[in-house]
């Protein structure tokens, strides 16, 4: 076996045996060291674990994530009510103002915006939402506050 048929096969045992990942869906090809994932998966928050089951990878040089999110009948929303869902999930975080983070949805894909004081904080968001069944795509522009540099 080459080294790329070795790492391919240790994606996918990884992959497979991690419990929160479905990964039935995700194609896994390996070429010089860099490994591509290709497919759907549920929602983001999938896709995020993914990522990082992929960051612990022995032997890779490096990665793709072309991974989509599943679109299908059952998990599609209005996106009246998946707005009104992610509103609600973000009303449950503590510390976070309600006048903060503004959503978009469209045709299922949510957009957030807004500003948040700390980067731990714009990723917990992030991963909350992204685990909303429904979201087709979650693009997260969360603006941080601009870090002021003092004179020397």
């Amino acid at each position: 076996m080459t080294r790329d048929q070795i790492l391919k096969h240790a994606v996918e045992k990884l992959l497979g045996d991690s419990a929160p990942v479905d990964s039935r869906d995700i194609t896994v090809q390996a070429a010089h060291g860099i490994v591509t994932l290709s497919g759907t998966v549920p929602n983001a928050f999938q896709k995020h674990l993914t990522e990082e089951i992929m960051r612990r990878v022995e032997g890779c040089r490096g990665f793709v994530m072309d991974l989509g999110f599943a679109a299908t009948p059952d998990h599609r929303q209005a996106d009246e009510t998946l707005a009104s869902r992610v509103v609600a999930v973000l009303a449950g975080i503590e510390g976070l103002s309600p006048d903060r983070v503004r959503v978009a949805v469209e045709h299922g894909c949510v957009t957030l915006t807004g500003q948040v004081d700390h980067e731990p904080q714009r990723d917990a968001i992030e991963l909350v939402v992204g685990s909303i069944d429904g979201i087709v795509e979650l693009s997260n522009l969360i603006a941080l506050p601009a870090r002021r540099h003092s004179a020397a």
